[in-house]
């Protein structure tokens, strides 16, 4: 399917409307505007609960 196909699914399926021509259009215009890399992200390190931990250390071990 293309984008406005796709576009017009979700409008339907999840609210409930049919889009018209133009709002179909502007929709598929903003997403086609989406452009970019997503930058590197990395987890957190959560403080330690003393006696378990709910992260991997960095063996790769869990404690419970």
């Amino acid at each position: 399917p293309t984008l406005d196909e796709a576009v017009r699914l979700m409008a339907k399926t999840q609210i409930g409307k049919t889009l018209t021509d133009d709002q179909a259009q502007d929709l598929v215009a903003f997403l086609n505007s989406l452009t970019g890399e997503f930058p590197e992200q990395t987890m957190p390190r959560l403080p330690g609960t003393p006696g378990n931990s709910v992260i991997s250390d960095d063996t790769g071990s869990t404690t419970d």
